[in-house]
């Protein structure tokens, strides 16, 4: 399964113990993580000012992300209303990227769900999916 992970999960993937630790790894481990350069550069900000994650860690976690597959920017956006502008290039990249899922703790983004051209859902409701798949 391809699935497009926000910067709120990844921040959390790699700054917590607990449920977006252990989905980052699954994705990791079975499924194809997708990510953008928009996502890149949201994550380094975030981990760098917001958790204080030393800079030579952050270089780390971002070459990480860079080896997985990267999709491009996306050449339009869509038509859709949503209440933070700065989320819009997330739905966009995950929906070009043709990704199974966009997995995102935003409520924003997940106030978007159902859309027809990606599934959205919380960490909580993908560690579902991904369970019914493989037992975890």
């Amino acid at each position: 399964m391809r699935v497009f992970l926000d910067t709120n999960i990844i921040g959390s993937a790699f700054t917590t113990r607990g449920l977006c630790a252990d989905l980052f790894q699954e994705i990791l481990a079975s499924h194809t993580l997708v990510t953008s350069e928009y996502i890149l550069t949201e994550t380094e900000a975030v981990l760098a000012r917001r958790f204080k994650v030393p800079g030579a860690t952050v270089t780390e976690i971002i070459a990480l992300l860079r080896r997985q597959e990267l999709t491009g920017a996306p050449t339009t956006l869509p038509q859709i209303a949503i209440r933070d502008l700065d989320d819009l290039p997330v739905v966009a990249a995950a929906i070009g990227s043709g990704v199974d899922y966009l997995v995102s703790g935003d409520k924003d983004i997940l106030s978007l769900a159902p859309l027809k051209e990606v599934r959205i859902a919380t960490p909580r409701e993908f560690w579902g999916v991904v369970s019914k798949i493989r037992p975890l």
